[in-house]
Order: structure tokens, then sequence, then C-alpha cells
């Protein structure tokens, strides 16, 4: 038996002697303490590593008893010699104090992920980098692999960097390949919340999610309750040029929440949701310093449609698009402001307003593009288009759309812009006007 002095959080700060117990493993790594944690109201002990290894967090999370554990990290390196799993376990917290960093090399690029069934796991307080170069590498730093059944997954306070690696900082995939031999339909994936995180210079996305419907249309696979909030995310697709948004949600989503990020020089976009089902994006604010990219991308996969998207308070100065609505049905943006190179692109897009936006396009021949969309109004807005050379209508509107609105906004553009301020066919029954119409 040892010794050693510990404070039990559940008594007011009071410090005790505990007894502790060695775990009877040969080279143990861990030691299992008394002090209880709650965790989703479940009372765990601590398990607190000892030795600065993958292996030693293993360990631990091999020792927590079915109740669950709090797993302490003191601080130090721990270099990765194996991916380490946590496999059907519930009421897990691995507590790195801030001060933990989880390190990855080219042979083990991906440091930890869920798999089985796995309820209320948090990581906490640990700095997730890897040394590894350019290759081929598949998931993230930290994963949840297919067919992994989720209810629960807090990740708060973390650290993450990827600068030589084309992989996700952060990845969920709950499908697998095995369904598209129509043998499987992959495992729900759901109460995620992801907040107050750092991710710089990564070399893909900072967090995928990827829930596609595959080609035999017999994957039902899906997530739910997801957040992404008052996280940092700085220089994405240092590996990957095409693609390293912050988040991209991929696939049939449901109850979807954004909010107060800061994004700066990510890849192709911002904020990526394909085929999500009520999302509601807030307060997020972009910047695009070095990286062409736009702030929103909202589209679909196969026959699902993004529905249901709420966007307000945003704002952000960025050198491509303000927006990239293609296929949305339902939705709103209100009280957004943007200033950027490209025009806004709303393509198939139905059932929408953008109001109360403060738009100014730098470098485009038009601020705003409505094409093949029905239904869609844009009022008491300030749209301007600040590019002379080439410049023409503020808002484009090809005979394909109908029942367009365009109404009560203020429009400028320069005095050698050509056409009407909005180009829209007469007998589409699309209201224009009245505008404010400005020149410079």
């Amino acid at each position: 038996m040892t010794q050693i002095e510990r404070t039990d959080r559940l008594s007011l700060r009071i410090k005790l002697v505990w007894l502790l117990g060695l775990i009877t493993l040969t080279g143990s790594s861990v030691l299992w303490g008394c002090n209880p944690n709650t965790i989703q109201d479940e009372t765990v002990p601590d398990i607190v590593v000892r030795v600065l290894t993958s292996t030693a967090i293993q360990e631990a999370i091999d020792a927590a008893p079915a109740t669950g554990a709090r797993i302490i990290l003191p601080p130090g390196d721990y270099n990765a010699t194996a991916r380490v799993n946590l496999t059907s376990k519930n009421n897990i917290t691995i507590d790195g104090q801030g001060k933990a960093n989880w390190v990855g090399s080219s042979s083990v690029p991906n440091l930890f992920a869920l798999l089985g069934t796995c309820r209320n796991i948090r990581l906490t307080g640990i700095n997730f980098s890897t040394t590894a170069g350019p290759g081929s590498y598949q998931y993230g730093l930290i994963c949840a692999f297919e067919q992994s059944f989720i209810d629960g997954y807090e990740i708060d306070h973390c650290t993450f960097t990827s600068p030589n690696a084309p992989i996700n900082l952060i990845s969920f995939v709950p499908y697998s390949p095995i369904n598209e031999s129509g043998n499987g339909r992959g495992a729900m994936q759901r109460n995620i919340n992801i907040h107050d995180c750092v991710g710089k210079d990564g070399g893909r996305a900072f967090c995928e999610l990827n829930s596609h419907v595959h080609a035999d249309n017999k994957t039902t696979a899906y997530f739910e309750n997801f957040r992404f909030s008052h996280n940092t995310v700085t220089n994405m697709g240092t590996k990957d040029r095409a693609f390293g948004p912050a988040l991209s949600l991929s696939g049939i989503g449901n109850n979807i929440q954004v909010d107060s990020n800061d994004i700066t020089d990510t890849q192709y976009c911002g904020l990526e949701f394909v085929s999500n089902r009520n999302v509601s994006s807030t307060n997020n604010h972009f910047t695009g310093v070095q990286n062409d990219f736009s702030a929103y991308s909202i589209s679909q996969a196969g026959a699902n449609k993004t529905s249901g998207v709420t966007l307000s308070n945003n704002r952000g100065t960025v050198k491509g698009r303000a927006y990239i609505l293609h296929d949305v049905d339902s939705f709103s943006v209100t009280d957004d402001s943007f200033i950027t190179d490209k025009k806004v692109e709303l393509i198939r897009a139905s059932n929408g307003s953008l109001r109360g936006l403060t738009l100014t396009v730098t470098n485009d021949v038009n601020a705003m593009l409505v094409d093949e969309s029905q239904a869609v109004a844009v009022t008491n807005s300030s749209i301007r288009l600040t590019q002379s050379t080439n410049a023409a209508s503020v808002v484009t509107i090809p005979g394909n759309s109908q029942r367009i609105v365009i109404q009560n906004n203020t429009l400028a553009r320069s005095t050698k812009a050509t056409g009407e301020f909005v180009q829209s066919v007469p007998s589409s029954g699309n209201t224009i006007g009245p505008n404010i119409e400005q020149t410079h």
C-alpha cells in the first residue's frame, strides 16, 4: 500500500490522506486513487498516469471501472507509440490540465479514437500535435471510428496542430465502408460539444464529420445535437490546399449549433454544412489574411437538401464569398456583415430570406447572384459593389428564378457600372423595389 496526499474535491478542499492501491500490473504506469469525481451524476475515481507515454494512457483507460473514471495526465510530453483506443466505456474524462502534450509522429499520426458504444466522454486541457510529415493519412489526430455509437462527447480547452500532415485535427466518421456492400447501416453519433479549443496550422480541416449516404442508398447513419462554439481556428489546409475548413458537417445531421468562433485563413470555406437539418450559426467572425476562402458553404449531397438554416450576427472580411448557398431549403440570414472579394451565390435556393445584411463586394462584376431559385427575399439590407472595371448589376437574377423579392435595400455601385441595379426578367414574378440606388 502507498500513502499519497490528495484533495477531495467533494469535501470543500479539505486535505485527506488516502491509502492507494497500486494497480497490480507488471510495470504499471497508473495509480488508482479514491478521489471521487462527478460525471453525469456518476461518482467515479481518479486514475493518475505516472509515465509519459501513450501506453500509460491506454493502461489507465483499460483500468477504468464500468462506472467510469477521471484520468489525470500530469504535465509533460506523452509521445505516442500506438494509437490509444477508448472502447465501449462510459463516464470517462481525460484531463490534461492544460499542460499535457500528446505528441504523434509519422508512424502514429492518429492519437486517440472512440470505438464501440461510448457515453459521456470528455477530453479537456490536452495539447494534441504531431510531427508527421507528408503522406496519406485517414481520420484525424483524434477521431470517432465508423460503427461507433456515441452519446455524449465533450472536447474542451484543448489545442491541436499538424502543420506538415494532410490530416484532420478532429474527425468523426459515423459510417463504415461495409455499408457500400449493403451489410451495415452505421451508428448514431449524438450530443457532441466542441468548445473553447484552439486549432492552428492544420494540414486539412480542424473538424470534419462525414456521414454521407452511400451510393447504394442503404446507409442511414447520421448525427444529431452537435455544438461547436468559442473555438479559435487559424491556418487550416496547410497540406491539403483544396480542403481545410474550420468545421465541415457532411451528411444526414440534425440540430446543429455553431456560435462565437473566431476563424482565420481556412481553405475552401470557414464553415460547411452539407445535407444538414436545423442549423443555427451565430456570432462567428471570419478573417482572410492569406487564404482565399468563403465564410459559409451550404449545399447538399445526394437527395438530401440542407434545410432549416439560421445565420445571424456573423461578420468578417474574406477573399472569397460570404455565402455559397446551393440547394438549400428554408433559410434565414439576419444582421450579418461581410466585406468580400466575390459575390454571394444563391443557386437552387428556396424559401429563404436575407434581412439586415451589410455586404460589400470589392472584386467581382456583381455583388449577388440568385440563380435557379424560388421564393427568396432580400430586404432591408445594404449591398455595395465597389469594383469599377467591368462592374454591372448589384444583384443578378436570371430568368430561371421565380418569386424573388429585392425590396427596401440600399444598393450602391460605381458610376462606371452598366445595366440595371437589379437585373431581373419581368415575366418571372419577381418583386423588385422600391430600393435606394446609389453611385460612387
